[in-house]
């Protein structure tokens, strides 16, 4: 049976069952991701072994890194160096930037470093990537 065979309300009829089938299992997909999610971060997992997928789940963390300034004054410029790049121009201006890879280690410093990288901590959702191996 080829589409030339069907009625025109039978194609609507097929389309929007085929949508409404489609936001199902958007949702259901949304509610299982949630499920995994909950039991990983119960058990403190980063993965879960399966033979027919690679499932890794990266914790919610961002940085506000404006909150990072007081740490140019806070830190010394030696220590600095590689986890600031303050603005600087090339051919077009470069936006400063923080590697949060080495600002972390600063907290070393004493308590008011490790404040003030900690006040920098943003929350955000955690997200799980599954993908099919092979």
């Amino acid at each position: 049976m080829s589409l030339d065979d069907l009625d025109t309300d039978t194609l609507v009829d097929t389309w929007l069952a085929q949508a409404q089938v489609k936001a199902f299992a958007e949702r259901e997909m949304g509610h299982i991701e949630m499920e995994l999610t909950h039991r990983m971060v119960a058990n403190g997992a980063t993965a879960i072994p399966h033979p027919a997928a690679t499932v890794t789940f990266q914790g919610g963390e961002a940085w506000d890194k404006s909150k990072l300034y007081p740490l140019r004054e806070l830190v010394s410029p030696e220590d600095l160096e590689g986890a600031y790049t303050p603005e600087h121009e090339k051919t077009v201006v470069v936006a400063e930037s923080w590697n949060m890879t080495k600002v972390k280690p600063l907290a070393k410093f004493g308590r008011e470093v490790a404040e003030a990288i900690e006040s920098a901590r943003v929350p955000t959702a955690p997200r799980l990537k599954i993908k099919r191996r092979g």
